[in-house]
């Protein structure tokens, strides 16, 4: 989105990265940890053709939504993909298919096991099963609301916030776990043309059904 060459690099675990998860980027021979640490040194190092011209009521309603992303409905997803039981048979199979064996069987057993510590831990995992979904689609309607008849949630043209929802809207409509957040989505156009105009814009050689 900001014009910067980059080469991504798949790695089977994230206990390399130095802050133990994923994301991660080395630049100029520098690892820097977490994706909003990330974006603020890419900005700072080559400069912020996305954001440079935000003023300060839409960088303060940005900020509020990323974080609304990252640190609330992210643990929804968690909870969706790692925990409910039937979903985790399905994720596991869809995420790990492509690891080696002993990682294969033993590596989606591990990572659930964190993750229910992680969710107790944050509060979110204490709320019952209704209680969750309902909070994450509270979060997508909110998303909804904030994007309004705009195209992207940075208005006329795509901004970093706009990187962060389709990371995370994409990941509902086009999710292979079917449930409460993708039918909540799947109601909101305004939402599913949201993430088919990033889609065609920066992803056009991938279809949604995983085919490209």
């Amino acid at each position: 989105m900001a014009g910067l060459p980059y080469k991504c690099v798949y790695e089977p675990s994230p206990f390399s990265a130095p802050k133990g998860k994923m994301p991660y980027i080395v630049d100029q021979g520098k690892k820097i940890g977490d994706s909003g640490f990330i974006i603020d040194d890419l900005k700072r190092t080559y400069g912020d053709p996305l954001d440079k011209d935000m003023n300060e009521a839409q960088a303060g309603t940005a900020y509020a939504l990323v974080k609304m992303m990252e640190e609330h409905f992210y643990w929804c997803g968690v909870y969706h993909r790692w925990i409910v039981p039937e979903n985790f048979e399905i994720f596991r199979s869809a995420m790990f298919r492509n690891y080696p064996f002993p990682f294969r069987q033993m590596g989606p057993r591990i990572f659930r096991k964190i993750a229910r510590k992680q969710l107790d831990r944050h509060g979110l995992g204490r709320h019952s099963h209704d209680e969750i979904y309902d909070l994450g689609r509270w979060d997508i309607l909110a998303a909804s609301r904030l994007l309004g008849y705009q195209p992207y949630f940075g208005g006329e043209s795509p901004r970093s916030v706009d990187a962060t929802c389709y990371g995370f809207l994409a990941n509902v409509l086009w999710d292979p776990v079917p449930g409460p957040f993708r039918d909540e989505m799947e109601r909101l156009p305004n939402l599913i043309g949201f993430c088919e105009r990033m889609r065609q814009r920066y992803y056009a050689g991938w279809s949604a059904d995983g085919k490209t």
